[in-house]
This record gives structure tokens, sequence and C-alpha cells, in this order.
């Protein structure tokens, strides 16, 4: 009797081994069925338009297992660069066309060129400079600060190539927008570089009848 019930024992076990086996399998095949799919893509600041692209791509291209994309919320064009090249489970980045160029100039990373591959553009990047009362011009901007919003951010990298062409010489700052906004008008810095496409809401904040006006850029 005792053998009959170890030889019970050892079949039921072998059965249930069995059916942890299967429904491991079943769970690995799933979760390589639903990865399949699957695209990351690494965007912006929740407040700007990289993130609102993401998401329209998300909603747009959504099939089911057949293709999802994952929207990640990134620090700007440069360090999405850097998490497209390091960071795990990253496989598109959105970035401003002329990152290539900043990288390449400032030799972040050898052979970029080599390491990511260029896919399509999206749309068109527009960039305003906003200042005080007292700016009449770009020269005006000369050693004194200028806030080019976060650092890392495509805002602060468009902001130093355009300076750079410009051959003008500011001392950047790296406020969040909405700080910047406040900071310009208490005088603490002479303007702002911004992107308006990501930050029309900012321009509400503005009062009528306001010294602060946008400049020129050739």
């Amino acid at each position: 009797m005792l053998k009959k019930i170890a030889m019970f024992s050892l079949v039921v076990g072998l059965a249930l081994n069995g059916a942890a086996a299967v429904r491991a399998q079943s769970l690995e095949a799933q979760r390589e069925r639903v990865n399949q799919g699957t695209i990351a893509i690494i965007s912006g600041g929740v407040n700007g338009t990289y993130i609102r692209i993401a998401s329209d791509l998300a909603a747009v291209l959504d099939k089911g297992d057949k293709l999802r994309i994952l929207p990640i919320v990134g620090k700007g064009s440069v360090q999405n660069i850097t998490d497209l090249l390091y960071l795990r489970g990253v496989d598109v980045a959105i970035v401003q066309s002329d990152v290539l160029g900043f990288i390449r100039k400032d030799n972040l990373y050898p052979n970029i060129e080599q390491r990511i591959r260029y896919v399509t553009k999206l749309y068109n990047e527009e960039v305003h400079i906003l200042a005080g009362g007292d700016i009449s011009q770009l020269a005006d901007l000369a050693g004194r600060k200028v806030n080019v919003d976060v650092a890392g951010s495509g805002t602060a990298m468009t902001s130093a190539t355009l300076f750079r062409a410009l051959g003008l010489k500011v001392e950047p700052t790296n406020f969040d927008q909405a700080l910047a906004l406040e900071k310009l008008k208490d005088g603490e810095i002479a303007a702002m570089v911004l992107s308006p496409a990501s930050r029309l809401d900012l321009f509400r904040k503005i009062e009528p009848g306001s010294a602060l006006h946008f400049l020129p850029v050739p």
C-alpha cells in the first residue's frame, strides 16, 4: 500500500511539474507576442510638443499585438540621443534635426552617423526670443543672461547653435520656461529663447501693454 501511495504521489508530482512547465511556456509565448510589435519612443517633457507627437503616434498607429507605440517622457533632444544609444528598451527618439550637427560640433559621440538612423521629418519647429524692454536687438544680449530652457533640451541646443552662428556670447541660464518668464518680468534675465509650438500657454501670461517683446532673428 505504501508503495502504491508513493508511486501515486510521484505520478501526481510529475503531472504538476508538467502543468507548470506548460504554463511557463504559455506565459513566455504571450510575453514574446506582446513585445514583438512594441516600439518605445522617447519624447520630451510632459508639457512639450514631443510627448504630444508620441501620444498621437501611439493612438493612430495602434494595431494591438501587431504594433503598439509606447511613449516615454524624455529630457530633450541631446539627452534623447544618449538614451537612444544607451538606455535599455528605447527604440526610437524624437529629436530636432540640428541635433546631429550640434553633437558633431562638440564631438559628444564619435561616429554618430553610423550609430543611429534618420526615419522621417515630423514638423517644422519655430524658435522665438522674448526680451525685456531694454533690449531692442539681438546684439544687446551680449554678455547678458538669456534663458535657454533646461540643460540638454532641444531649445538649449538650438540656442547654442544660433548664438554661435551669430557670434553672440550670452550668459545662458537653464530655468524651466515658466520660471524664466517670471524672472524676465522681474528683470533678472534679459531674454528667453523658447519654442512656441510647445509653450503657447506662456504667452497668455503676458499682460497687455507689457514691455516684453519678440526680437527679430536674421
